[in-house]
């Protein structure tokens, strides 16, 4: 799994496929290996270099054309925050998601960019 740096927390984290795993990097241990399959079951199977961290959450990315998805985990639970449908047209894909100043922007590679508020 590609991480994402939780510099708040001092942790490695990432979420791709049915696994979501952090990493202690100073300890070299394994912190939490959380198996998400009931999403994967659902579809949903991101690929870690997509994960971004802000506003203590990890923000990710899954699919392409009408089955794509974004949704958050909360860092301080571990639990999904949500997940939310977006189906983009021409079987396109998210890239990374950025979250900037209370907002969530999405870029696709139509080259749409979607501001979320």
């Amino acid at each position: 799994i590609d991480f994402q740096i939780d510099h708040k927390n001092k942790l490695l984290r990432g979420y791709q496929g049915a696994y979501y795993q952090v990493i202690d990097p100073f300890e070299g241990k394994l912190l939490i290996n959380k198996d998400l399959k009931e999403l994967w079951d659902k579809g949903i199977d991101p690929t870690a270099s997509n994960n971004t961290i802000n506003e203590d959450r990890l923000w990710f990315v899954s699919g392409r054309g009408e089955n794509t998805k974004f949704g958050a985990i909360n860092l301080a639970t571990s639990e999904i925050d949500f997940v939310q449908n977006f189906p983009l047209e021409n079987d396109a894909q998210l890239n990374k998601p950025v979250f900037h100043e209370g907002k969530l922007y999405l870029h696709d590679s139509n080259n749409i960019l979607y501001v979320l508020e």
